[in-house]
């Protein structure tokens, strides 16, 4: 851990793109600005499709890795952070699709575009939402079926843009729209509020920290 690299992740005048372009130069270790930037949003998003703790790092670990080897193909078409996204998603769908198929009815084409019209905003939570609570919103987005669970978390909790989040699922957008309202529904009878910028499931402290030098150190064997 560098302090450079801690001050970096959190300047938001250095873009992920810059960084890139350092470690393409071959400042490798400017990669850990990458890692811990990214590290709760890619949490979020493989928690949308995986449960156990070790997959979900796994899945992770895999993402970085893969992202580092093809650094140079990243063309800037989308933003890095959708990039990095979607090759997490890919690899959380695999290791997912390793465990257990799909039930017929998480994958089937949906077309039903009468349920759209849902588009509200969501109402801002308390900023002190009590312990209880968030863990009882964590556990409710949790039992959600994998398909919708995902949706949810990119649009909700990540607040990623349709057309960023069917980019990352391969799916439409219009199927972005319908399963996230699905997702809603879901919830519905447990929770009556909406979610705001709750900062849920969070990717920090101790265990951002040694998932972080854990990488590096793999980063490190792949330069050498």
């Amino acid at each position: 851990m560098t302090v450079s690299a801690l001050a970096l992740a959190s300047n938001p005048d250095v873009t992920d793109e810059q960084v890139v372009s350092r470690v393409l130069k071959g400042e490798t270790e400017m990669y850990e600005v990458i890692v811990r930037r990214h590290n709760t949003k890619l949490y979020r998003v493989a928690k949308g499709i995986l449960h156990d703790e070790d997959e979900i790092q796994d899945a992770m670990q895999d993402t970085y890795l893969k992202a580092f080897e093809k650094l140079s193909q990243f063309k800037g078409k989308a933003s890095f952070s959708t990039w990095l996204t979607r090759i997490l998603m890919n690899t959380a769908f695999a290791r997912f699709n390793e465990q257990k198929k799909l039930h017929a009815s998480e994958i089937d084409d949906i077309t039903d575009e009468s349920l759209l019209a849902d588009e509200t905003p969501s109402v801002d939570a308390s900023p002190q939402l009590s312990a209880n609570l968030k863990s009882a919103l964590e556990s409710a987005i949790n039992s959600l079926p994998s398909t919708y669970r995902s949706v949810f978390m990119l649009r909700e909790v990540e607040h990623m843009s349709v057309a960023d989040t069917a980019y990352c699922l391969e799916i439409s957008e219009v199927n972005v729209k319908v399963r996230l309202h699905r997702s809603k529904e879901m919830l519905k009878k447990i929770l009556r509020q909406g979610f705001g910028d709750i900062d849920l499931f969070e990717f920090g402290g101790k265990r951002c920290d040694a998932f972080t030098q854990r990488l590096m150190i793999q980063i490190a064997g792949i330069t050498s």
